[in-house]
């Protein structure tokens, strides 16, 4: 008399649709990392030409 209860764990498809319909499996973090990026290097590149410019400016009012 050593029987083992049956668990049935699966779960239907249609379960599993309803659950899951409001999650997304979008990955953001590459849009992210991009949008990131680029304002990163359009602040350097904005330092570096203000940079040039400050110092064609002071090479022009005060000479070399």
């Amino acid at each position: 008399m050593d029987t083992q209860p049956e668990i049935n764990i699966t779960e239907t498809t249609e379960e599993n649709k309803s659950r899951n319909s409001y999650h997304t499996d979008t990955n953001v973090y590459p849009a992210i990392r991009t949008i990131i990026l680029s304002v990163c290097v359009l602040i350097a590149l904005s330092v570096v030409i203000f940079l040039i410019y400050q110092n064609g400016k002071s090479i022009y009012a005060n000479g070399i």
